[in-house]
């Protein structure tokens, strides 16, 4: 982790205790912690400004600007200079106030309300408690600016409390608040950072130029472009204007005061009317929908029970297909029958030839034995004569 996401680290911290010391005092409700102001601006087309904390009660607004430092080494009092130690090193910061003035500024310009109505409110607290010794605390309720510590803020809110003014439209400045406010959304935020980055990259470059300027031909915002050095380009260029650049010298020339058109820059965010007729749009959206996917749904039943019908059809057919072939299948197997039948007839005949052979062979066996028998017979009898005539 370098020094500054340290620094940014520390930032979080105190913002986080000032939000648990406004919820646990019950103004959690009017409490707007990290808000994002998103404008037409001039460093870039799509500029914007984050507001640690916006605390709206009866008859004013306070707006805080909370510094979270590790430990003050010592205050700067002619420079109005605080030397914050990060790590072993002192890193010089300017008092909060001015940035917090500008954040006024701007809410100011962009909403609408009333300079008078909106408090300057700096919170400076330190790990060590370093700030009980250096922070310069400075109430000044005339004028509506405050630098204070930590265990201050409730004596400042309560101030503020206790004031009626019967003009302050509190819910029409609530209603403001929200409608401008984009924190919370991780893309602004990431979108604010790198917007924060560029800005001081430019401001260290010598660009201080961070108001609100439009063409004096077409009417539309100017930005800030760099090429070999910064200069002031026209949006509108070059499909409705012609001015293609302004130099950076002459940009003050250029500027809006016009209170009307400066508020409109603002990028708006939905308010609550909004975002109830973009739901109540959407649930019309979406009963076009039911009734379109109802209707598809009839006629996909429909087409269902013709496939039904076909397929019924098709079965048919496919039986008398099949029957057909069976009974092909069939004729044939009967011809194949046939043929052994006949094979078989053939078969007796030469069983039957066979046994009239064997028949015969046997008889000629037999009349063979009996001449055979009967020259024995004969032979004898003259072996049997000759042997007597001796």
């Amino acid at each position: 982790m370098n020094r500054e996401e340290r620094f940014r680290k520390s930032g979080n911290k105190g913002e986080s205790k000032v939000k648990q010391w406004i919820s646990e005092n019950g103004y959690e409700n009017c409490y707007y912690s990290n808000a994002i102001l998103r404008y037409l601006g001039f460093i870039e087309k799509n500029a914007s400004t984050e507001i640690d904390g916006l605390l709206v009660l009866e008859n004013a607004i306070l707006v805080f600007e909370i510094k979270n430092w590790n430990k003050i080494s010592r205050y700067d009092a002619i420079r109005d200079i605080y030397h914050v130690r990060i790590n072993v090193y002192d890193r010089k910061l300017k008092s909060p106030k001015e940035q917090n003035r500008k954040h006024i500024e701007i809410i100011n310009k962009l909403l609408r309300i009333p300079i008078e109505y909106l408090v300057n409110v700096c919170v400076i607290i330190t790990d060590d408690g370093s700030d009980k010794i250096w922070v310069h605390v400075e109430n000044d309720y005339n004028n509506h600016q405050h630098l204070i510590r930590f265990d201050q803020i409730k004596s400042v809110v309560d101030y503020y409390k206790s004031k009626k003014n019967n003009l302050f439209e509190r819910d029409e400045y609530i209603k403001r608040i929200e409608m401008a406010n984009w924190g919370g959304i991780q893309e602004y935020i990431d979108n604010h950072k790198q917007y924060a980055i560029y800005r001081e990259k430019c401001k260290k470059e010598g660009v201080k130029a961070y108001g609100f300027y439009k063409c004096d031909i077409c009417g539309n915002q100017l930005v800030l472009g760099k090429k070999d050095g910064f200069y002031a380009k026209c949006t509108g260029y070059p499909k409705v204007c012609s001015k293609k650049t302004i130099p950076i010298a002459k940009i003050e020339d250029y500027v809006v005061n016009n209170e009307e058109e400066i508020a409109e820059r603002l990028i708006k965010n939905m308010t609550e009317m909004e975002y109830k007729k973009r739901i109540e749009e959407y649930n019309n959206r979406i009963s076009i929908f039911e009734e379109r996917i109802k209707n598809l749904n009839i006629y996909i039943e429909s087409k269902e029970k013709e496939l039904f019908l076909i397929d019924e059809e098709l079965e048919k057919k496919r039986f008398f297909e099949e029957r057909r072939l069976l009974k092909q299948e069939v004729e044939e197997i009967k011809i194949e029958v046939s043929k052994i039948q006949e094979e078989n007839s053939d078969k007796d005949e030469i069983i039957r030839d066979k046994d009239n052979i064997i028949n015969k062979l046997n008889n000629e066996i037999n009349h063979q034995k009996e001449l055979y028998q009967k020259t024995i017979d004969f032979k004898m009898r003259k072996i049997v004569a000759r042997l007597l005539n001796r």
